[in-house]
C-alpha cells in the first residue's frame, strides 16, 4: 500500500488494529489538541512506526516520563518539542499561507457560567458524596480503585447535571436568544436520564421551536433527516439536543451559534470537539461555548483541573478522568486527594 491517512487520530490512546497496518507512507491527522496527558502522544508515534511497542529502547517515552515528572518545566518541554519535531507537523487557525489566512472563521468565545445549587440540591449532593466517600474508602483497603474512583466521579457530575437551577438558566438564556434575533442552538449531554429530560422539557416550554435530538441509540438515517433539517434556512427557532459520545465528532451544524454544555467534561478535548460541531468551515457568525458549573462541586475542580492542563502543570488519568495524584502508589494518599477532587476543592 503506497499510502494510509488514520482521521481523528486522537481517539487511538491505547494499542490497536491500525498500527500494524504497513504502507511506504502513513499520516495520523486530528484537530483535536492533545490535553489529557503527554503520554497521548505515544499511540501516535507508534502509528506511525516511529516508537513501537517491541523496540529495544524508546527515546520518545523517555522524554515524557521526564516530562510529566518535571511537570512540564521548560527544559523538559524543550526536549519533548524537539522529539516530536520529525515526525509532526502542526498548522493553527490563525497561520498564513501565501499571506492569507488559511482557515478564516468567525470568532469563538467561551464562556463559563457558576450557579449556586438549592438547598434541596445541596442536600442530595451531599448525600451523593457520602456515598462516594464510602467507594473512595474501599481504596484503603485495597480495593478496586479505578472502579471506585470512576463510580464516584461519574454519580457526582450526574448530581450536578440534574440541576434544576441549571435547567432554569438554559431555558432562560434559550429564551433571551429567541426573543432577539432567534435561536439555533445545539446542547450536549453526557448522561441518558439528563438527555431524555432535556428534550421532555423543551417540548412542553417551547411549543414553539423545533426540538432535535439524537443519542447513540438513534438509527443513522434518523440521525441524518435530523440534521438536515436543523440545517436548512427557514427562520425557526431550533434546538438540537446530542448526547457527547454520539455527537461530538462527525456531524456539522453550523446553523447553531451557540453550544450549551450542561458541565465541563473531564477531558478538555471533548469540549473542543463539541464546539467544533458549530466553529467549521461554513460558519459566518460569531460562535459562543456556554458551560454550567455548579459551585463548590467536582465541577469547579473540573475546570481547575483544566486550567493545569492548559498551563502544563497536570494530566489527565484516561483510566478513572481524574488529575494526578501526588504520592499516587500511596493508596491513602491517593484517596485523601480524591475526596478533595470530590469536594470541589483541588
Amino acid at each position: 500500500m503506497e499510502r494510509i491517512v488514520i482521521d481523528e487520530c486522537h481517539l487511538a490512546r491505547y494499542k490497536s488494529d491500525v498500527e500494524d497496518l504497513r504502507a511506504a507512507h502513513k499520516w495520523a491527522v486530528t484537530g483535536t489538541p492533545f490535553q489529557g496527558s503527554a503520554r497521548d502522544l505515544m499511540s501516535q508515534a507508534r502509528i506511525l512506526g516511529q516508537e513501537p511497542w517491541d523496540a529495544p529502547k524508546r527515546p520518545l517515552d523517555d522524554v515524557i516520563s521526564r516530562y510529566q515528572r518535571e511537570k512540564g518545566s521548560k527544559g523538559a518541554t524543550r526536549a519533548l518539542v524537539a522529539a516530536l519535531r520529525p515526525f509532526m507537523i502542526r498548522h493553527t487557525k490563525a497561520q498564513r499561507i501565501g499571506g492569507a489566512v488559511a482557515l478564516a472563521l468567525p470568532d469563538e468565545v467561551v464562556s463559563t457560567v457558576t450557579l449556586e445549587q438549592s438547598a434541596a440540591e445541596r442536600a442530595e449532593y451531599k448525600a451523593v458524596l457520602a456515598r462516594g466517600a464510602y467507594r473512595v474508602n474501599s481504596m484503603r483497603g485495597g480495593g478496586k480503585p479505578c472502579f471506585a474512583l470512576a463510580m464516584a466521579l461519574s454519580a457526582h457530575r450526574q448530581a450536578c447535571q440534574r440541576s434544576r437551577v441549571k435547567r432554569h438558566a438554559l431555558f432562560a438564556d434559550l429564551q433571551s436568544r429567541a426573543a432577539g434575533s432567534g435561536c439555533r442552538a445545539v446542547i450536549f449531554t453526557e448522561y441518558r436520564e439528563v438527555h431524555a429530560d432535556i428534550v421532555s422539557q423543551l417540548r412542553m416550554r417551547f411549543p414553539g421551536f423545533e426540538v432535535f435530538e439524537f443519542s447513540g441509540g438513534t438509527a443513522a438515517a434518523k440521525r441524518h433527516s435530523a440534521i438536515r433539517s436543523f440545517q436548512a434556512n427557514d427562520g425557526r427557532n431550533k434546538v438540537f439536543v446530542i448526547t457527547m459520545r454520539a455527537g461530538n465528532v462527525g456531524i456539522t451544524l453550523t446553523a447553531a451559534d451557540v453550544v450549551y454544555l450542561l458541565g465541563p467534561c473531564v477531558d478538555p478535548s471533548d469540549e473542543v470537539q463539541a464546539a467544533g460541531r458549530i466553529h467549521r468551515l461554513g460558519q459566518t457568525r460569531q460562535v459562543l461555548l456556554k458551560k454550567f458549573v455548579m459551585k463548590g462541586t467536582v465541577e469547579e475542580s473540573i475546570v481547575e483541573m483544566h486550567a493545569k492542563l492548559k498551563a502544563g502543570t497536570g494530566h489527565l488519568h484516561v483510566m478513572h478522568g481524574v488529575d494526578h495524584y501526588p504520592n499516587a502508589e500511596d493508596p491513602v494518599a491517593v484517596a485523601d486527594a480524591f475526596a478533595t477532587f470530590l469536594e470541589g476543592r483541588l
